[in-house]
């Protein structure tokens, strides 16, 4: 009997943190509409059935090291691993010391593996969960403070990785937070016929070197 118990609890462990992965060769925008998750093709202008659905969740990325996306969920700022079939939720991030994990809504992540969540309360700082495939929902995730040398002059809707840097924008301005110096270094620049509300910046997960944006219209830009 234990050890059919054992077997039980070995089985249901493993149910619950597999997960289907996505695929990076899909060439397709994947975007939540009233809390489901569908994927937008940009050749026939179609979205798909809903995946799955959740109450709500903000600030992700895609994560090039293991094929899922990541999110913060709603209010209490869980870790969320997201697949193709279903949500995982990883826990409360821990704070660092006397810091606590600020959460947000602008979020990408980075070629290495790591959430990065601009801080718009204060527009001069990152704070960045590290190693986001080693959690199993067993220990709490772990993030860093990264400061940027500059303030943003104003809040951010969302921002994406390109090249070891990171886009957003604001108001008719592209901005961009470049790592190659290990201090992200900030700089703005205005856009001929760029939206001034931009409600997401995302990259399609094979296409490099393109921002594309959805604005409040719900257009392609």
């Amino acid at each position: 009997m234990k050890k059919q118990a054992l077997l039980f609890i070995v089985f249901l462990s493993f149910h619950a943190f597999s997960q289907k992965p996505f695929d990076c060769n899909d060439s397709k925008f994947y975007q939540v509409i009233s809390g489901a998750l569908k994927s937008y093709d940009p050749i026939t202008g179609s979205y798909s059935g809903a995946l799955h659905t959740y109450s709500a969740y903000n600030a992700g990325g895609y994560n090039p090291q293991d094929n899922f996306l990541y999110a913060l969920k709603g209010k209490d700022k869980h870790l969320l691993r997201i697949g193709m079939d279903t949500i995982i939720d990883l826990g409360a991030v821990a704070a660092r010391g006397t810091v606590v994990f600020g959460g947000g809504y602008a979020a990408d992540v980075d070629a290495e593996g790591n959430l990065w969540v601009y801080q718009n309360n204060t527009k001069n700082s990152f704070h960045k969960i590290t190693n986001l495939a080693s959690y199993t929902g067993v220990s709490s995730p772990v993030f860093e403070v990264v400061d940027v040398n500059i303030s943003s002059p104003s809040t951010c809707a969302d921002i994406t990785f390109i090249n070891n840097a990171f886009y957003g924008g604001s108001r008719g301005k592209l901005y961009k937070w470049d790592l190659s110096t290990g201090t992200p270094i900030f700089t703005s620049k205005k856009v001929a016929n760029l939206p001034k509300v931009l409600l997401e910046l995302r990259i399609p997960m094979p296409i490099t070197d393109f921002i594309y944006l959805i604005i409040m219209e719900v257009c392609m830009w």
